[in-house]
């Protein structure tokens, strides 16, 4: 492990552990909303061997009564085995003396149901403080590559040659890379890779999603901000820049940038200088920036909703990432790399795959991606009993029904498939937007920009908006955090 300030690394990976289905997907959907990368057990015993066996994690969630092991259990244990990692108790109604115990026994903090989005977002404020607050008296381990699926898959993957060769070239370097692709493809994969196989591996690897926060708390989170710069800036913040010093920045969603942060940024990235929001003082930051982006940023540009010079800066090295349609070579070695993993987490009888079943996945046109694939096997791990994945298994989750094999539709006819997919979906859901974003292996931000184009396009009725435990739907105006913490 490496000395380095906790204010480096908040909390960004998360495993939540819950034996309740609907409570472990609110959580883990909260957190991803709150732009944090999660994990999810349904069994203690499961959470406790991911960390014994090396995973790390920032954050454990774990309920307390669990059958089996409780959470108390996997709070002592995954104390003992990982220190570092932070642990947060959830407790149901008449078990808050259990929660208060726990605490006292090393746990960080405690979430009492039932609870909201809101509350979700005020915890890990609270536990990045913390980590601030210690950043003297802590060691923070440096963060592994997230990068398994580009070992297994991506070096033996024809389509994505070019990509890998373009990542040998440019991760020795320390110039900008602009990382394209639909969502799912792997974007923030290729980001990891190029930081943890560079001279800057040992420094701090941030990543902020741009789509995320208002354009008044992004510029704070960017660039910081001094005491008394706005309403509720009690003290000084460092901003991303700053923490990321030396390190990479990660600039997720960059198409999502507003144009009155536009030019600051491009300040940075040509000078290296910068003002936290409210200072007058000029800082200098040593970052490498990384970006990634599911828009055609050319297309923004000329529509201006986005600066050419800034553009410009960014694709100094550009690198795009096939959608999977385009690599149908890949969605075997995906599907066996998928179903081996999450069948030794599951322990699922699962052990392969039939033809007829690879054949099924491989004509489906996955508007999803790679993402999409993933939460389906991870899906069928669950479900099917059998040593065998067979045709019958995967063919009530394919919807509509995949292209012949020998036929290469049109990019129109592809969007329309995609539309229908994700009507239909809807509409099987109850137009439940978490739901159906769940079932198309998609991000709720991707789906809400999806079902506000087709609202304008008058394709769908403007729906109102709200929000409660599970249950996520659409409006015309976005709820607080529906833009990009998915």
């Amino acid at each position: 492990m490496s000395s380095v300030r906790a204010a480096e690394f908040a909390i960004e990976s998360v495993l939540v552990v819950d034996d309740d289905p609907l409570s472990l997907e609110f959580l883990g959907e909260a957190f991803r909303r709150a732009g944090r990368d999660v994990r999810a057990c349904a069994r203690p015993e499961d959470a406790v061997r991911l960390v014994a066996e090396g995973a790390r994690f920032d954050l454990v969630v774990t309920d307390l009564k669990m059958p089996g092991m409780d959470g108390h259990a996997v709070l002592s244990r995954v104390r003992e085995i990982d220190p570092l990692a932070a642990v947060v108790v959830v407790t149901g109604y008449g078990t808050l003396s259990d929660a208060v115990a726990a605490t006292k026994n090393g746990a960080e903090d405690f979430l009492a149901k039932p609870f909201s989005l809101e509350q979700i977002d005020m915890l890990l404020a609270r536990l990045d403080a913390r980590r601030r607050a210690l950043a003297p008296v802590v060691e923070v381990r440096p963060r592994p590559p997230a990068e398994e699926a580009w070992r297994s898959i991506g070096e033996t993957s024809p389509a994505l040659v070019h990509v890998l060769e373009a990542i040998d070239r440019v991760t020795p370097t320390k110039a900008t890379v602009l990382i394209q692709g639909e969502s799912g493809v792997g974007k923030e994969l290729v980001a990891h890779r190029i930081h943890y196989l560079g001279p800057r591996r040992s420094a701090p690897f941030i990543r902020v999603n741009c789509a995320a926060l208002a354009p008044s708390l992004l510029e704070s989170e960017l660039f910081g901000h001094e005491k008394g710069a706005f309403t509720g800036a009690v003290r000084r913040r460092e901003g991303r820049f700053e923490l990321a010093n030396r390190g990479t920045l990660l600039l997720d969603e960059i198409g999502e940038l507003p144009l009155t942060l536009q030019p600051k940024l491009l300040r940075v990235l040509e000078e290296e200088e910068f003002e936290r929001v409210g200072g007058t003082t000029t800082l200098r930051s040593d970052v490498r920036v990384l970006a990634t982006t599911n828009r055609d940023l050319g297309t923004e540009v000329a529509a201006g909703r986005f600066r050419g010079d800034l553009f410009y800066r960014l694709n100094v090295m550009p690198i795009p990432i096939p959608p999977l349609r385009e690599r149908v070579a890949d969605v075997a070695p995906l599907v066996e790399h998928f179903l081996a993993r999450y069948a030794r987490e599951a322990r699922s009888p699962l052990q392969r795959v039939s033809p007829e079943a690879l054949d099924l996945l491989s004509r489906h046109p996955w508007p999803g991606n790679v993402r999409e694939l993933e939460n389906l096997v991870q899906r069928l791990v669950v479900l099917v009993r059998d040593e065998t994945l067979r045709a019958e298994h995967v063919r009530p989750h394919l919807a509509p029904a995949a292209p012949p094999a020998t036929a290469t539709p049109p990019v129109r006819m592809l969007s329309d498939l995609e539309r229908e997919t994700i009507l239909k979906t809807l509409s099987e859901t109850g137009f439940n937007q978490s739901e159906a974003a769940r079932k198309l292996g998609l991000s709720p931000r991707t789906l809400y920009n999806k079902i506000r184009r087709y609202e304008a396009e008058g394709i769908l009725p403007q729906r109102r908006a709200t929000a409660r435990v599970g249950r996520i739907v659409t409006s015309a105006s976005p709820p607080a955090d529906a833009e990009g913490r998915g």
